[in-house]
């Protein structure tokens, strides 16, 4: 049964040590006035040697406690008035101690209103296009697999394995790296160079996958081959691009790895969109050095952009959420695609009582760059005028994008960076629900001793999308690693079909196995229907995949080259196979064929039968 969710009480700075209540009254009935003074001098030094001392402490809020088992009712509007996402009393962002800004072309703004509403569509509107375009397949982050399959044995065989040039990292990475698939509409290839030898067929169905040396490659699925020359975007990425989910040939990739291989720097990172007719940049925004309108010096861009109705928005490492109008146009007779180049930047930031304020460290007149617990490489989530995400810092985000409003915020007790899934309800419209995870931070090398492994609980939650009540939870105790983060892998399954009333997900070093498990738990009320122990480390994600009947099927791969096929209702194991390597990131599934990035830089098609 999936444990009730129990809040702790915030953190609160100690107050200045109170003197002798005689010796009080006795001055403030003499010289007001100078004690008053005296004792705001006081407050501020002691505040600021806190702070800086320790970020975390920094919040003056007064927070009622939070009752150890939260009541179908406590802290909630009437039913009736909660149609659209709304703060009830436990995840108010005030409780938290929030404060975000925004900046519009340039100028910071205390408000904004949009000029052309964005208002996501289900996922199933998602995109026209055959194939999966973005991490987890469309706005909810649902689904890493398009089509169904006709699996009949569960036999799985290598059809095709293509090698890249290596990339020397000078750390443990992470990143998704997903790839991409697209059955391409004839009348849009016709605008692409592509192979002589590919130029014949009707339809061609592209893998593509951006790689940590700055390519980007195009194979074809059928065989293997190189479809195209690859492209070179000086994109450095780990994580996964997006196509524009109109059909328009344009690429949206970020950059989150240093040219050098550098993990422990993120300097000359930059977003960037490419034109897929051309193979050349249209497009970069970014900073040399540091993001001027964040706190943190750290910058990259590694979550998968959402790209919705010519508009672009994307979380940054920094802590800054990204968000433009593309201005695209693509004409097919001409075989042109344009973008406006000179967007107007939409920014929204946040500080809080994890992050600390800015205030609280700048000398006067200075701004200087530090080093907070914010941003994520996990990707945003959209409901209809809603985006979600799910940060360092400890909280769920629910922003109201046409206003660059924050919403509410859910404590989820550790670190956020994950991606997360909304899963509609079936029998009422107006509601849906999120799902999250928390990840373990890589150990930071001074635990060496074997007997005293130090260990954090990592989270996977069910989360009420209107008013963030966590429904349910599940806790795991995960080992602290130098090689592999544990916690909840990037992402999880929200299942379809016949997996309708279950979602999956996987747990990296738990430690009670010191290995991976999958656990497979009821939506309604977290109860895991089905464990299975993976016995190796793994940096993927589960993924489903669906016969024509409904029935779902689980693929898994680890770090030491196994690729798992499981029943998806039992979790039995319907096969294994190994590949050269293992994957390094999470598989993407197109009808009976399944791509996979390896550790040793190759992609790998497997197919089902």
């Amino acid at each position: 049964m999936g444990r009730k969710y129990k809040a702790n009480r915030p953190q609160y700075y100690s107050g200045i040590k109170q003197r002798k209540k005689k010796r009080y009254f006795f001055l403030l009935l003499l010289i007001p006035v100078l004690v008053i003074g005296t004792v705001l001098i006081i407050r501020a030094s002691e505040r600021y040697e806190i702070i800086t001392e320790s970020p975390s402490e920094n919040a003056i809020i007064d927070v009622p406690p939070t009752p150890a088992v939260l009541s179908d009712d406590e802290g909630y509007k009437e039913e009736a008035f909660v149609s659209k996402p709304t703060a009830f009393e436990y995840s108010d962002p005030d409780l938290f101690g929030f404060r975000t800004y925004i900046m519009n072309a340039g100028e910071e703004v205390s408000t904004f209103d949009r000029d052309e509403v964005i208002r996501f569509k289900s996922k199933d509107e998602f995109t026209s296009l055959t194939g999966i375009t973005t991490y987890r397949g469309d706005n909810y982050r649902s689904s890493g697999s398009s089509g169904d399959a006709m699996i009949e044995t569960g036999d799985m065989q290598i059809l095709w394995s293509k090698k890249l040039p290596e990339f020397p990292l000078s750390g443990p990475a992470e990143g998704t790296a997903q790839p991409l698939i697209i059955r391409w509409p004839a009348d849009v290839m016709e605008t692409m160079t592509f192979k002589t030898a590919k130029k014949g067929k009707v339809q061609l169905t592209e893998v593509i996958f951006a790689d940590k040396s700055g390519y980007v490659y195009f194979i074809d699925l059928d065989d293997g081959e190189i479809s195209r020359t690859p492209m070179p975007t000086i994109a450095y990425s780990e994580g996964t691009p997006s196509l524009d989910p109109r059909g328009y040939p344009l690429l949206y990739v970020g950059q989150s790895l240093q040219q050098d291989g550098n993990v422990y720097k993120s300097r000359y990172n930059y977003f960037y969109i490419f034109n897929l007719i051309t193979g050349k940049e249209l497009y970069r925004f970014g900073s040399s050095s540091v993001e001027p309108f964040s706190d943190s010096k750290w910058q990259g861009y590694g979550a998968s952009p959402l790209v919705y109705d010519d508009r672009v928005l994307i979380p940054g490492e920094s802590g800054i959420l990204y968000t433009f109008k593309v201005g695209a146009e693509f004409d097919l007779e001409a075989k042109k695609v344009l973008i406006n180049t000179e967007p107007d930047l939409v920014k929204y930031k946040y500080e809080n009582s994890v992050t600390g304020y800015q205030e609280d460290f700048d000398e006067p007149g200075e701004q200087n760059a530090r080093e907070i617990k914010s941003g994520t490489t996990g990707s945003l989530a959209g409901y209809k005028d809603y985006v979600f995400l799910s940060e360092n810092s400890g909280f769920i985000q629910c922003i109201d994008i046409n206003h660059m409003e924050l919403v509410y915020a859910v404590d989820i007790k550790g670190n956020g960076d994950f991606t997360l899934s909304i899963d509609e309800d079936g029998f009422d419209e107006n509601r849906f629900y999120l799902y999250s995870g928390t990840r373990v931070e890589f150990d930071d090398g001074e635990k060496d001793n074997e007997e005293q492994k130090s260990t954090t609980t990592a989270y996977f939650r069910k989360v009420d999308g209107l008013t963030g009540k966590i429904l349910w939870e599940n806790a795991y105790e995960c080992l602290e690693s130098r090689q592999f983060r544990g916690g909840i892998s990037d992402a999880c399954v929200v299942g379809e079909k016949g997996l309708s009333e279950y979602v999956i997900y996987s747990v990296v070093l738990e430690a009670e196995s010191s290995s991976t498990k999958i656990f497979c738990a009821n939506k309604s009320n977290g109860e895991i229907v089905w464990d299975t122990e993976i016995f190796a480390m793994s940096e993927s994600s589960p993924t489903a995949v669906y016969d024509k009947q409904g029935k779902g099927y689980i693929v898994f791969c680890d770090s030491n080259g196994h690729l798992h096929l499981l029943d998806g209702q039992t979790g039995e194991a319907v096969n294994r196979i190994v590949l050269e390597a293992g994957a390094d990131g999470s598989p993407v599934i197109y009808g009976n064929k399944m791509v996979i990035h390896l550790a040793n830089n190759s992609l790998v098609c497997v197919g089902l039968e």
